[in-house]
């Protein structure tokens, strides 16, 4: 019932659903941006959403957004942004939050990286929006620069060479798995990066964080600690601190490691179909590292379960397959299976 009042309203208002012009933006007062996304995307919005502020500090603002990600968005917008949270199961709450968003008389709603429904439904109270879905960009864009374009932003001058990795590391958080099993890695590729870490920086304190069903494959390896991911807003700051007191992240191309990047935090970043160039920020401080074959592809077969391209980050030592940018990325579609060997017998689901 609630998912369909929601789509009616949106419905309704979708003849004020357009990109705001320039002049539009100079002469409103309150803003509204409604962020309901997966864990990463709403990480790359709040840091863009901070360099919005940046360009336009003369304005109220609004920041709608889940109770997980409130934690973040509070770290990482500006201080002066009213953020928000509501949960669509709590009626209540939904009213509560409309009476407020009504009341402060909102001129334009933006939605980074939302999808439709909570984020679109409440960008109705505003006199005029633009949604992110109507803009549509290839896989290979960078999703920074998705969001940059969408707010009309300039890009921040690239960074070319990522800090060098600090000396000493006592405080290490690991988060080596994704919800998608083609960026995470194998229990075997885990403990040949951790073994490479120690080698690194030999005593220092280990944390691992996962999901929990994802303890099992941590048993018997060298980790000081295990952090369990939720889904509440306890569990989003308790991660928050963790980061903040770590001295390195390690990581695959996930939410947290466009976190500790947002905050600062020295970190390698472990790639394996999807491209550097397409998911890091051009002031990224990561240290990206990824198989030199694939430089300048961003594969995009989904139905891979096998992730050649993240194993073979460990064939060597991993110094050695460190990223290189290219100026041009290509999508791959069908085949894969880490540059076409055998490609010919493998047949995508």
């Amino acid at each position: 019932m609630i998912n369909y009042l929601l789509q009616k309203r949106i419905s309704r208002h979708r003849h004020r659903n357009r990109e705001i012009a320039p002049a539009e933006l100079e002469h409103a007062r309150t803003l509204l941006f409604t962020v309901f996304s997966r864990y990463g995307d709403g990480i790359i919005a709040f840091k863009v959403i901070r360099e919005f502020i940046a360009c336009h500090p003369d304005k109220t603002y609004y920041l709608l957004t889940s109770h997980q990600l409130r934690p973040y968005a509070e770290a990482l917008v500006d201080r002066r942004v009213k953020v928000l949270s509501v949960r669509k199961r709590s009626p209540r709450q939904m009213l509560d939050t409309l009476w407020r968003l009504h009341r402060a008389k909102i001129d334009i709603g933006f939605n980074p990286w939302g999808s439709p429904g909570e984020s679109e439904f409440f960008l109705t109270l505003a006199e005029r929006f633009y949604t992110f879905a109507s803009l549509k960009f290839p896989v290979t864009e960078n999703l920074y620069a998705r969001v940059r374009q969408y707010l009309s932003l300039p890009a921040p001058e690239r960074q070319e060479n990522p800090p060098p990795v600090p000396q000493p590391v006592k405080r290490l958080l690991l988060a080596p798995f994704s919800t998608d099993v083609r960026k995470g890695l194998a229990v075997a590729d885990v403990a040949s990066l951790l073994a490479w870490l120690g080698r690194q920086f030999p005593g220092a304190r280990v944390t691992v964080a996962l999901a929990e069903e994802e303890q099992k494959r941590v048993r018997g390896l060298p980790v000081t600690e295990v952090f369990i991911f939720g889904k509440s807003e306890e569990k989003s700051r308790q991660f928050l601190r963790l980061v903040q007191e770590s001295d390195l992240f390690a990581g695959v191309d996930a939410g947290p490691l466009h976190l500790a990047d947002a905050l600062g935090k020295p970190a390698i970043g472990l790639f394996g179909p999807t491209a550097p160039e397409a998911i890091l920020d051009v002031d990224s401080r990561v240290l990206p590292l990824r198989a030199p074959e694939l430089r300048g592809t961003f594969c995009a077969v989904h139905s891979c379960r096998d992730p050649r391209c993240l194993h073979a980050l460990f064939r060597d030592d991993p110094e050695k397959v460190r990223w290189a940018a290219s100026p041009c990325l290509k999508e791959e579609r069908r085949v894969c299976r880490f540059l076409h060997p055998n490609g010919d017998s493998f047949t995508p689901a």
